[in-house]
């Protein structure tokens, strides 16, 4: 470097130097750098007016500087307590890249978070409050997931009656730039639940039961073919066993969703699955999904593995029950109703005609005819016409009024103001119009 044309002088030379320097050339500086007593403090940098450091701007980024409480459930982000009227509002958003096990559950093509979703959201909020059992929740609208991005949720509960009991109800907003909530499901937290006979499940497989040859994939195949699909995150059931009308199934998450269902009251892929026996052995019916829960106690919670008892409790109706690998209660649900899901609408539900335990019904009541006949009408334009009308009168006339322009102005209003004068002072018309 030191050779180059027009570029010489002492700084060349010291800038050479340097060169070799930091290349591992051992050079001895004594030459052309004064002596000091110890080391030289390093250049300083060039940042009169900005700070190196970046610092922080200071936006909310959790529930606690948001002014919430956090939640601390997988599907629920945080909780308002409602001043005054004691109710509690849980917030969350729901979508299948945050929560990619609800993307095995679709009907029709689209991703619809199962009824069992909505029943942890009602428990776990129930739990915030004091009221750890479900009286009931009935399904009214299926929860669909977008294939991009996700959906507002907020469940809703109202103060405490009386008895301590409370409403609860879900709804969801998309984010689509719509701004109409649309309420899921509606339903009761109750603070005490019913006494049950506990499901004994230490025997297991439960004596004079026998096992059931059922082919899953065929089965769950079967119900994909007709709109209804299930993934591997929901395909849990391992055995199934019967004995008279009950069923008997011994269900366990997949391994990929083991470390969350700790931090789940009951994970709603498990839930769901607890039903699958039912809804397999049914197969070859009309597809339904379990839309109506009555009696819902969660007794222990973070479940993984379940022993699970199913009976007949009326139309359509199953009562659950179902245990932990060393026999203990874990989930008792007197009533888990199913009904017709249209997979051509997945958001809807298809509304049986008489629910069992309702007061009300829809009906029909036929009207007979008419006996009058259709109403006459009848063209009248001047005080003429209408004295015209004479004895026949009309139910209804119209009044033909035009003018060609400007200067018939006067004209046409006089003559509607005449039309209008003998209408008035005409006899039998009160009842026309």
């Amino acid at each position: 470097g030191s050779l180059r044309r027009e570029d010489g002088g002492m700084r060349r030379l010291l800038t050479s130097m340097a060169e070799l320097f930091v290349r591992g050339v051992t050079l001895d500086w004594s030459g052309v750098l004064p002596r000091v007593p110890g080391p030289v403090d390093l250049p300083t940098y060039a940042f009169d007016h900005r700070h190196y450091w970046l610092h922080p701007a200071g936006a909310a980024t959790d529930a606690p500087s948001l002014g919430l409480a956090g939640a601390d459930h997988p599907m629920l982000g945080a909780v308002v307590p409602l001043p005054r009227s004691g109710g509690l509002v849980f917030t969350s958003r729901l979508s299948v890249r945050s929560h990619p096990w609800l993307a095995d559950h679709t009907i029709g093509g689209v991703v619809v978070v199962p009824s069992a979703g909505l029943v942890e959201l009602a428990v776990r909020a129930g739990d915030e409050a004091g009221c750890a059992v479900l009286g009931e929740l009935v399904v009214e609208n299926l929860l669909v997931l977008p294939e991009h991005g996700g959906v507002r949720v907020q469940v809703v509960l109202s103060g405490p009656a009386d008895d301590g009991s409370r409403t609860v109800d879900v709804y969801s907003l998309s984010e689509d730039g719509a701004d109409v909530w649309t309420r899921h499901a509606t339903g009761q937290l109750l603070t005490t639940p019913a006494n049950r006979e506990p499901f004994d499940a230490a025997a297991w497989p439960p004596p004079g039961a026998r096992e059931l040859a059922m082919d899953a994939d065929d089965l769950y195949g079967d119900l994909a073919r007709r709109g209804f699909a299930y993934g591997r995150a929901l395909r849990c059931v391992r055995a199934v066993w019967r004995r008279g009308e009950e069923l008997f199934a011994e269900i366990a998450l997949p391994e990929e969703l083991v470390a969350d269902a700790g931090r789940f009251g009951l994970h709603p892929a498990l839930l769901d699955a607890a039903l699958h026996p039912a809804l397999l052995s049914a197969a070859d019916g009309e597809p339904r999904q379990p839309l109506d829960w009555r009696g819902f106690v969660l007794h222990a919670a973070g479940a993984s593995v379940l022993r699970v008892r199913l009976a007949p409790n009326g139309p359509d109706a199953v009562s659950l029950a179902a245990a932990d690998e060393a026999g203990g209660p874990v989930v008792t649900v007197d009533s888990v109703v199913s009904r017709p899901v249209s997979a051509g609408r997945p958001g809807t539900v298809v509304a049986s005609t008489v629910r069992a335990t309702s007061l009300f019904q829809v009906d029909w009541t036929e009207l007979a005819a008419a006996e009058e006949p259709a109403p006459a009408w009848v063209a009248v334009a001047t005080a003429d016409d209408v004295a015209a009308l004479g004895g026949d009168v009309p139910a209804a006339a119209v009044l033909q009024a035009t003018a060609g322009g400007a200067d018939a102005a006067l004209p046409l209003t006089s003559r509607v103001l005449a039309a209008v004068q003998a209408w008035l002072a005409g006899a039998g018309l009160e009842e026309s119009r």
